[in-house]
């Protein structure tokens, strides 16, 4: 079957392959996505669990349905962004986003009643979509050629380095005051870091609909009926379901097995660590291998890493667990880009990144939310780990279905 477009469309000019690429716009992805929407549901508000739920008189699952909540609205909000950012380029829909999300935050702060936490959750994750890597996504893919995946992996570091430094803030505001003034600290943090990092990174970025001919000008059910799309859109979202949900989970599962909170959040910070091996080795392999099979290689490591949690799942072996989940989860964010600009017309970039990053936004929401379940029903996380283990391989079998002859991109050397 073939993908979308006509297969001629879309050759890269070997000018722009000599031109100078624009790696300030990558450095901006990293200060900006380093606070974003996805550090925001894996690395703050995972955080928080035990807190909300003692301060509101909640459960720990009832807790863990309001972060699954907030994915759900970020799953839906991200591809509308995407087709915003088609529609009207990325930097005014990033900034809007950016505002928003920090509004949300204080919203939340001043939270009374759990019902107000579910009620602004969604609409928290909805109106942040776009503080996610999407617009400096889009960019990228189309203003890198020779080191896209380099790019795209470097870009999204961002999330590990906000993984370190968030989760030790939060953490340590929390134990100064408490979790409502640690959401103001992230708020005011966001505005500071994130609005001048789209501010500068993506002034020159125009609707990729506006740039000229030979982009593509498929329609998106085209795009639904494209083989590659669809194999993508199902490899992220078993994918997701799974690593999300487990790192979501990673504070109170170590807390549970008799780490200390400082230590659980160090241990956060490690998987965030371990993200950025697997966003820079990731992209970096991806430039010079067949990316699903470089895929498939990470998704066997989430599988090793979580055997590890469920054998040993307290001291150094635990870390190291986590740090290998951590390199998985690094390479998710590249995966999506990279293969997006393989197999899709630049014309839709905005559009299918952001249903992918919609798709993996929502698995993950029910990740979280059927770990949590698992754990309430159990008694413990270990059934839900054993089932999360079983979907890197199932993973792994659906991306390696791509063939290299589905590209819709023909490169130039």
């Amino acid at each position: 079957m073939k993908t979308v477009g006509d297969p001629t469309e879309g050759e890269i000019n070997p000018e722009n392959v000599r031109r100078k690429e624009p790696w300030h716009i990558v450095a901006c992805a990293m200060v900006g996505g380093s606070v974003g929407a996805s550090v925001v549901a894996h690395y703050g508000l995972g955080v928080f669990i035990k807190d909300i739920a003692h301060d509101l008189q909640w459960s720990r699952s009832g807790a863990s349905n309001a972060i699954s909540l907030y994915l759900v609205g970020l799953g839906l909000g991200v591809p509308i962004a995407g087709y915003l950012i088609d529609r009207f380029g990325p930097k005014r829909i990033a900034m809007v986003s950016i505002i928003s999300l920090a509004l949300s935050l204080i919203a939340i702060s001043r939270a009374t009643s759990s019902a107000f936490v579910i009620f602004l959750c969604p609409v928290m994750g909805f109106v942040g979509s776009a503080t996610t890597l999407l617009p400096y996504t889009v960019t990228i893919a189309s203003r890198f050629q020779r080191n896209r995946g380099l790019a795209m992996g470097v870009a999204a570091t961002a999330t590990g380095f906000g993984g370190i430094f968030v989760p030790h803030m939060l953490a340590w505001t929390t134990g100064l005051h408490d979790w409502r003034i640690a959401l103001l600290v992230f708020a005011a943090l966001i505005m500071a870091l994130a609005l001048p990092a789209a501010f500068i990174g993506l002034a020159n970025a125009r609707p990729e609909r506006k740039r000229g001919k030979g982009l593509g000008t498929a329609s998106l059910p085209s795009l639904w009926r494209s083989r590659s799309f669809l194999l993508t859109l199902a490899t992220i979202s078993v994918a997701n379901a799974a690593v999300g949900g487990v790192v979501v989970h990673a504070v109170p599962f170590l807390t549970d097995n008799g780490l200390s909170a400082p230590a659980a959040a160090a241990a956060l910070s490690a998987v965030a660590g371990a993200s950025l091996v697997g966003r820079v080795g990731g992209g970096i392999l991806m430039d010079r291998y067949f990316a699903p099979y470089v895929g498939a290689s990470f998704f066997f490591i989430f599988s090793l890493g979580t055997a590890i949690l469920i054998l040993l799942p307290s001291g150094t072996a635990a870390f190291l667990g986590f740090a290998l989940i951590g390199v998985t989860l690094g390479i998710e964010a590249d995966l999506v880009g990279f293969l997006v600009s393989k197999y899709v017309p630049p014309a839709q970039h905005g559009s299918a990144i952001g249903l992918l990053v919609g798709a993996y936004t929502l698995s993950n929401a029910m990740g979280v939310a059927l770990l949590g379940r698992a754990y309430e029903f159990f008694g413990s996380y270990e059934t839900g780990l054993i089932v999360a283990a079983c979907f890197g391989p199932l993973a792994a079998f659906i991306v390696t279905r791509l063939r290299d002859s589905d590209r819709y991109i023909v490169e130039s050397h």
